[in-house]
């Protein structure tokens, strides 16, 4: 068993926290000058969480060679006062109001009769705490302490103040739920300030953004639609479509319970009609819901459209009208979820051409995603027409030419031979227009010529690279196609120049290279202390733009970015190294990866009819939705799948079908029949699945009308074919 005292080593208290059974110290060592403090208590107060320590500075050793001098009181007061907050489970929480350690006195360092030292020697906070419940009478803990003044701080540059305190005759038995105290004695000093440097660096693959062209949501002629009754007026109508052919009137001034009917223009043709609907409900306008009676009384069959204008009218409880509106349904005025005609908001439209359109929950937001992969671009590369080429400059000349279109299409003559620095003008065959002129071009320089640069929207057919030398000399011309009607892929070569890059009228980007932007983040973790002089430094890009920072404070964070130019993958190591108060040197590394994406297996494609299919959700978020499923061979027995939160990428499968969305073999059939039908909250949209039209393994799954259009909805992830 342990016993210390005033005259207890540090060794001996090493030896001790050795044997004990409860150990959670720092592992404090003070260094000089060395402050010894005896007498007075130590408490703790359980609800408060305050530990307390009241003692008296005696000496202080300056240094190993001198004696110990006395401290004095000054001015009548000498004292150590020590406080700070410490939980029930015994972890530090923080301090209190104004210094946590006040040390006063006076104290005569060279013993000449007169005091070096005066007032309030030292000051600080506390920033860690440890204990050790011995099991003996004498119990200790340490702190690690920010000096924040004192007439001794001059000691402690780029030091924190580091105290051990023995607390003999201790009732704390490792419990910080009950109150406890003892005597209070101990050290104290100065020992070496923490180095505490974190460091991060992530790398993001900048994906260039395709231009979609935006032709509104309403394609074709709509099928069928659902709006939520807002119980709003006409101020609140918000779309595009112009006057003449949106019309309305009266004010539903948050009215319900109401009767909505909905119809064609004229009232003949019920789309839909609904009671007891309330402020936030939604209805259903489908186009299946009208008939049109022939006199003899007979329906008369046409296709599911809805008419060129859509009416719908609120009636209050009296079966009053209180709300009218009109609106073009026909797809020649702009429809698009989330307009909104009077009380009532699209919130989703089916249409022959769009397919399923459905509005985006404003609430989900979406997050920032780092892509750390560079992408496989798979081709052709050339689609439609090309509107820009990035070309680097090889010097290969003519014999450097590498690419799969036809000889006739290309000619080449003259020869660059890696001429250096060189001028590229790339034209039309003709010359009359000029996609690029740019001089000073050396060996393995990458430059771009747009169609914009010529005032046109792509290329010609045909395109004309000259390379002149420094002295103003053709040495090399090279002619290809550019329509897309020959093959043009990144990597291919003609003459000198080699494919880097293209942008297309379909809307495709490829390149070689993309930026990736690195953002090293740097914090000083360190108490007190700036970091300075703080060095990042990339094993692979060098020395990062803005290092070195000049200071990060205590608790700070110091950003750099760096954006380059990535071919391959690539791991990178950034060491950073910053000096504590300009004196304790700190380092540490972080370190990012840019992976490289491998080609996709090859499709698969449905040769029969499909038995089973697993599909994954690709559309926008919707809260709490409810699926249905109906399959033409068992159109008795849907499979529906209730209250899902409905995000991107979410797999919709279901053990009662075999781990497939929907099977055929789990209701008795050998496949699903000609097409599926999907309903969302009640909107429809068909997938084709008899193969008739490619339905492939890892891609959109194709739209029964239009025939084999892409799904914006549904992707397959897998399928079985009927055997």
């Amino acid at each position: 068993m342990c016993k210390l005292n005033k005259s207890v080593l540090l060794g001996l208290l090493a030896a001790c926290i050795a044997t004990s059974a409860s150990a959670a110290l720092i592992g404090i060592q003070p260094g000089f000058p060395t402050t010894i403090f005896n007498g007075g208590s130590t408490s703790y107060d359980a609800a408060s969480n305050l530990f307390t320590v009241n003692s008296v500075p005696a000496v202080i050793r300056f240094s190993p060679l001198t004696p110990p001098r006395v401290v004095l009181p000054d001015n009548g007061v000498k004292s150590m006062t020590l406080s700070l907050q410490v939980d029930e489970t015994g972890t530090f929480v923080g301090g209190v109001a104004g210094d946590d350690l006040v040390i006063t006195g006076q104290v005569d360092e060279d013993g000449d009769g007169t005091p070096d030292y005066t007032g309030v020697l030292l000051a600080g906070d506390v920033v860690e705490f440890g204990y050790l419940d011995t099991g003996a009478p004498t119990d200790v803990y340490d702190f690690r302490i920010q000096v924040n003044g004192g007439s001794l701080a001059e000691f402690f540059n780029v030091k924190d103040i580091g105290l051990v305190l023995r607390s003999a005759n201790s009732s704390f038995a490792g419990d910080f739920t009950v109150d406890f105290s003892g005597l209070a004695n101990g050290l104290l000093g100065p020992i070496d300030a923490v180095c505490a440097l974190e460091a991060s660096v992530e790398g993001c693959v900048q994906i260039p953004e395709v231009p979609v062209p935006n032709d509104g949501d309403c394609q074709g002629r709509v099928i069928k639609m659902t709006v939520v009754y807002t119980g709003e007026g006409c101020e609140a109508s918000s779309h595009s479509q112009t006057e003449k052919e949106a019309k309305c009137i009266g004010d539903a001034v948050d009215s319900q319970p109401v009767s909505i009917l909905v119809t064609d223009k004229k009232g003949k043709k019920i789309w839909a009609s609904q009671n007891g609907v309330s402020v936030g409900d939604t209805i259903l306008i489908d186009s299946a819901n009208a008939a049109e009676t022939k006199k003899k009384g007979k329906a008369k069959g046409k296709k599911n459209r809805l008419s060129p204008h859509t009416k719908i009218k609120v009636f209050n409880a009296e079966n009053e009208l209180i709300h009218e509106v009109l609106f073009h349904t026909s797809c020649s005025q702009p429809l698009n979820v989330g307009d909104q005609f009077g009380a009532f908001r699209i919130q989703s439209m089916l249409t022959t051409e769009g397919g399923l359109a459905v509005e985006e929950d404003p609430a989900v937001e979406e997050d920032e995603v780092c892509i750390t992969e560079l992408p496989y671009v798979a081709g052709p590369h050339c689609n439609g027409k090309v509107t820009s080429l990035k070309l680097r400059y090889t010097g290969a000349g003519c014999a450097g030419s590498s690419h799969t279109q036809d000889t006739s299409k290309v000619t080449c003559t003259g020869g660059a031979a890696s001429a250096s620095p060189v001028r590229i003008v790339v034209t039309d065959k003709d010359g009359n227009k000029q996609y690029l002129d740019q001089a000073g071009v050396v060996l393995g320089d990458v430059v771009e010529a747009t169609a914009a640069n010529a005032g046109a929207n792509d290329f010609s057919a045909e395109t004309k690279v000259t390379v002149y030398n420094a002295a103003g000399e053709q040495i090399e011309s090279v002619i290809f196609h550019t329509s897309c009607s020959q093959p043009l892929n990144l990597g291919d070569a003609f003459a000198s120049m080699e494919i880097y890059g293209m942008a297309t009228t379909e809307g495709t980007v490829v390149s070689q290279e993309l930026p990736v932007e690195y953002t090293y983040t740097v914090k000083n973790n360190s108490a007190g202390y700036p970091l300075l002089n703080v060095s990042v430094i990339d094993d692979v890009y060098g020395e990062v733009p803005g290092s070195p920072i000049a200071s990060i404070d205590a608790g700070e964070t110091a950003t750099l970015v760096l954006t380059v130019q990535v071919s391959a993958a690539v791991t990178n190591t950034a060491t950073v190294t910053g000096f504590v108060g300009g004196i304790l040197q700190c380092q540490t590394t972080a370190t990012a990866a840019i992976t490289e994406a491998v080609a996709p297996p090859a499709p698969v494609e449905c040769e029969s009819k499909i038995k089973a299919t697993l599909l994954k959700y690709i559309g926008p978020d919707i809260a709490d939705a409810t699926i249905e499923i109906i399959a033409d061979s068992f159109k008795g027995t849907p499979v529906v799948y209730i209250g899902l939160n409905l995000t991107n990428g979410l797999i919709i499968s279901s053990p009662t079908e075999n781990g497939f969305t929907i099977d055929g073999a789990a209701h008795d059939k050998r496949d699903l029949g000609a097409k599926i039908h999907i309903s969302i909250n009640g909107v429809q949209e068909s997938i084709h699945t008899s193969c008739s039209v490619p339905y492939v393994k890892q891609a959109p799954a194709p739209l029964n009308e239009p025939k084999g259009a892409p799904s914006q909805n549904w992707f397959v992830v897998d399928f079985q074919e009927k055997e």
